[in-house]
């Protein structure tokens, strides 16, 4: 199986529906970045001084979206008007979040709209809080993802699959280098169940970058009050997301975890924290054999005819 089946099987696809399993347990702990307590007022207020505030997830951990529509709420509270931007829909998804916001669209087909499983997110219930939080209050939504086929084109041809003024605009000329690069490159091989060797990872790495630029690019023309980005915790680490991408000193970036302990070795990528208990739900790399398993017997299927 080439590179190019893992892109489509792995990096597009983030979750399927047989990873989910809600999490209904809810609380969780607020720390800051040297794991000391903090108090949910206070976290609200150093995320309200800053223009860009970026709350990362684990995406079937429902307690993570629905502390993700909290904020929003509470920022709201501090007069913040902030748009809020999605990892999880391309520009395609944009006419719908509009019909959302102006109460043109039902609460309960919003998933099927916005083919939301489709996509490959976890179920849509569990992100139902932001949308209708953003609703309420009428704040802008914006759909930051890539199109699939600009990611594919990417995967197989690298960056100059994209003219200039796209690479600009992924911020692609911006380079990623050092520490940050060697954690990208590691997450990417660790989260691929060793399907990946290191030296093969650099698509997957480029991919990344790309999509980290568009939602930063988003996130800065978002308008006069800034934006809040909903995207997984990856994507908001100053070391090699989103953060890096957008001016100095007006970023707040939360991480949010499933684990029993603060996370020590990220306490210089992240502002604060909000740590939840893990939830067991099997073996992650199972579900990513099959999938990997699908698409190398369509690749062998479609090359014997």
């Amino acid at each position: 199986m080439g590179l190019l089946g893992l892109v489509s099987g792995l990096v597009i696809s983030p979750v399927v529906a047989s990873d989910v399993v809600k999490n209904d347990s809810g609380g969780g702990r607020i720390v800051d970045a040297a794991g000391d307590p903090l108090t949910f007022e206070a976290l609200l207020d150093m995320a309200a001084s800053k223009t860009f505030v970026l709350i990362g997830e684990i995406h079937p951990a429902a307690a993570h979206h629905a502390f993700q529509a909290e904020v929003i709420e509470g920022l709201v509270r501090r007069n913040r008007r902030p748009a809020i931007v999605l990892e999880m829909l391309p520009p395609a998804a944009q006419p719908e979040l509009d019909r959302w916001i102006a109460g043109d669209i039902a609460a309960q087909a919003l998933g099927e709209a916005l083919e939301w499983s489709e996509r490959g997110w976890p179920h849509f219930e569990m992100y139902r809080p932001i949308f209708e939080a953003a609703r309420q209050y009428e704040l802008p939504m914006v759909a930051a993802a890539m199109e699939r086929s600009e990611i594919m084109a990417l995967g197989r041809d690298g960056a100059e699959a994209v003219e200039p003024m796209r690479r600009g605009q992924l911020m692609l000329d911006r380079p990623l280098e050092g520490p940050g690069f060697d954690v990208l490159r590691r997450t990417i091989v660790d989260s691929h169940c060793g399907m990946v060797e290191e030296n093969a990872a650099g698509p997957m790495v480029l991919i990344q970058r790309a999509r980290d630029g568009a939602m930063a690019q988003a996130m800065m023309e978002s308008g006069p009050d800034g934006a809040v980005l909903i995207a997984g915790t990856g994507h908001v680490r100053r070391d090699h997301g989103v953060p890096r991408l957008l001016p100095s000193g007006r970023t707040f970036a939360i991480g949010q975890f499933e684990t029993g302990a603060f996370p020590a070795d990220d306490s210089a990528v992240f502002d604060a924290f909000h740590l939840t208990e893990p939830v067991d739900r099997g073996d992650p790399c199972e579900g990513i054999r099959e999938r990997m398993k699908r698409s190398s017997n369509a690749a062998e299927g479609s090359g014997s005819k």
